[in-house]
């Protein structure tokens, strides 16, 4: 299976047209993506979108570290999923997210900051494994996906504070949201009042979209 399967995905959930492929984007040396980490201070991860603005635009590369795409590549079929492989997975789905909101704030001239990425991150994981695992023979028990999404999580220890408490918020909110879905959404009223709902929280700003999960929490 390949990386662009992750795009298309949710180029088709989100109804979006990028004309960009994550594959020309993609680096897998640790080398170069250090060389390339404009940050100041590169951590050791296994996946980071690496974003450089001059007076030229955007220059976008997505790392992944190769075992991540040798895994992913080497499913034949989504149903192939279980929860061993459930890290390396959202890693890649998670930086294939980053850079598809990126690519498509940045198309629609809109701002965007680093808790909306990983916001939408979050919620593209949830959508899409729950999609993935309910064609699969092992998935896991109605709320198990969360508990393993938002609640048995850990984070790097690099980590600063300001970035580690983006992440904690990122994962309440987006918690909060998809258990919201999941109630409303996850039954027999069918796949389309899901999408709608889906396609407008994509396109709010990420006030509009703080907004909108905090009356989820109430």
């Amino acid at each position: 299976m390949s990386l662009s399967h992750i795009q298309e995905n949710l180029q088709h959930i989100y109804e979006l047209e990028l004309g960009h492929n994550v594959h020309d984007f993609l680096i897998t040396s640790r080398e170069l993506a250090q060389a390339l980490d404009s940050s100041g201070t590169p951590q050791q991860v296994r996946e980071k979108l690496l974003v450089l603005e001059d007076e030229d635009g955007l220059n976008l590369s997505l790392y992944l570290d190769q075992e991540i795409v040798s895994l992913f590549e080497a499913l034949q079929h989504p149903r192939e999923m279980d929860e061993e492989n459930l890290e390396e997975l959202c890693l890649a789905l998670e930086g294939i997210s980053h850079f598809v909101y990126l690519a498509w704030k940045a198309t629609h001239d809109r701002p965007v900051t680093l808790l909306e990425m990983e916001l939408q991150a979050e919620v593209d994981k949830f959508i899409l494994l729950s999609d993935w695992f309910a064609d699969n023979a092992r998935q896991p028990a109605p709320g198990q996906l969360r508990r393993l999404l938002f609640k048995a999580v850990s984070y790097h220890e690099g980590l600063g504070h300001e970035e580690k408490k983006r992440y904690h918020d990122a994962n309440r909110y987006a918690h909060a949201y998809c258990r919201r879905l999941e109630s409303e959404f996850f039954n027999s009223r069918g796949r389309e009042p899901l999408l709608n709902e889906l396609r407008r929280f994509y396109r709010l700003s990420k006030q509009a979209k703080l907004d909108r999960i905090r009356r989820c929490e109430v």
